[in-house]
């Protein structure tokens, strides 16, 4: 939606705000004055829609990347790994970003459990990309891979905020909670490919995800 669009068809929210200050140019300052003018609004709101219409842009960018890097990560998994452990080599590795910064209890809700979830449409559905068998990391923001189980491979659909099936999870055998989460910087320094932390799930190739679980098992 254009910022036109956006300015002439402003609606109430709930959306918690809160307060941030920044330094911007001169000129910066006087073009967003000129646009909450003409617009009949206010600088807020302007800087508001400004923001929504980069980060929108920004979040169909990554998808393109994330389905890009998906994508050579399946063109990789023609090589045949098995480890210590002898998990399958047809079995996946994923990362799963347990959201803590939107809901502390939904965090809770996975990782003291050792549930792999996922909640709302065009997020939950997610969960059924997970197959019996593969590996999942749940990644906590701020912490790291704060646990980490073998997926059972059954999508359980639950209620949530009172919606009906509106939480999908999968029990997460043999899970580990761990004491000391392994951090986002020991992650990258150990695999050959950065994982996508701020996605809701996303998969890691074989080779690292083989290199994580051992570093977690040492």
């Amino acid at each position: 939606m254009s910022l036109i669009k956006k300015l002439h068809n402003k609606q109430a929210t709930e959306t918690k705000m809160i307060s941030t200050s920044i330094k911007i140019p001169q000129v910066m300052d006087e073009i967003i004055s000129d646009l909450a003018v003409f617009f009949d609004s206010t600088k807020q709101e302007v800087i508001l829609d400004l923001l929504s219409d980069a980060i929108d842009n920004y979040k169909a960018e990554e998808k393109k990347l994330l389905e890009q890097q998906e994508n050579e990560i399946d063109e990789d998994e023609n090589s045949s790994i098995t480890n210590q452990e002898n998990i399958a080599i047809n079995h996946n590795y994923f990362l799963l970003n347990t959201c803590k910064r939107y809901s502390i209890d939904d965090h809770y809700f996975m990782i003291n459990n050792g549930y792999a979830a996922a909640f709302d449409d065009g997020y939950k559905q997610q969960i059924e990309r997970i197959k019996k068998g593969d590996v999942v990391f749940l990644y906590a923001n701020g912490k790291g891979i704060s646990g980490y189980g073998i997926a059972s491979g059954q999508t359980i659909k639950i209620e949530h905020d009172g919606v009906p099936e509106n939480c999908y999870y999968q029990v997460l055998e043999d899970y580990q909670l761990l004491d000391t989460p392994l951090k986002a910087k020991d992650i990258r320094d150990i695999c050959s490919r950065t994982p996508v932390f701020l996605k809701t799930l996303s998969k890691i190739n074989k080779k690292d995800g083989q290199i994580i679980y051992n570093n977690l098992n040492n």
